[in-house]
């Protein structure tokens, strides 16, 4: 069965409240509960405007750590909004510089990498007279168009992948004319052995 019986207003006591008839109904035991929940919404809405208050300070604290030290990842602006209230701004500033040479340095080192795959790819693919590759992770179709394009627009796995496919078909290039330089030396010698010039 439901208790329909009215309830104080109060968060903080929530006791049964005896109603008398003839009576306006009351959302409160007494006077000291009716200040108790008024105080209890004062604190709350107070509370919700000092953390959408604190919200946009942190938003705005965040955009200007990006200006000063570029695009960094929200984990890293949570460490160093938590390292400014500890231990101060200039603190989180060292750290800010220290995370920013981090990624600038990974930075350079990726756009160097892919610039030397890039060069082994095309240098190969020109050894071999840039063939059709296809491999589970990418499909590379002919002709040195095709080639750049690929180099433009994959990935740096992708182009790991590309530049030890094209290795291997350089290898295997290798391998066939070693064989057919092996083949005509045989050959040569085959002739030396049977055949002599006329007079000798």
């Amino acid at each position: 069965m439901i208790d329909e019986q009215p309830r104080c207003g109060n968060p903080a006591c929530g006791l049964p409240i005896v109603v008398l008839p003839g009576h306006r109904r009351r959302q409160y035991c007494n006077d000291a509960c009716r200040m108790a929940a008024h105080r209890a919404r004062v604190i709350a809405e107070n509370q919700g405007r000092y953390e959408a208050l604190q919200l946009q300070l942190a938003l705005h604290e965040r955009e200007v750590w990006r200006e000063r030290f570029g695009d960094l990842l929200p984990a890293s602006l949570d460490l160093l909004r938590h390292l400014r209230i500890t231990y101060g701004a200039a603190f989180a500033e060292q750290m800010a510089a220290a995370l920013r040479a981090e990624r600038d340095e990974s930075r350079k080192s990726l756009a160097e990498e892919r610039a030397t795959l890039i060069d082994e790819i095309m240098l190969a693919g020109e050894q071999v007279d840039f063939p059709a590759i296809a491999t589970e992770a990418f499909e590379l179709a002919p002709t040195v168009f095709c080639w750049s394009a690929f180099c433009g627009n994959a990935s740096i796995e992708e182009l790991r992948l590309a530049r030890d496919a094209a290795h291997l078909k350089l290898q295997v290039k290798r391998g066939r004319l070693k064989l057919v330089e092996l083949g005509s030396n045989r050959h040569a010698c085959y002739l030396s052995d049977n055949f002599s010039l006329p007079g000798s």
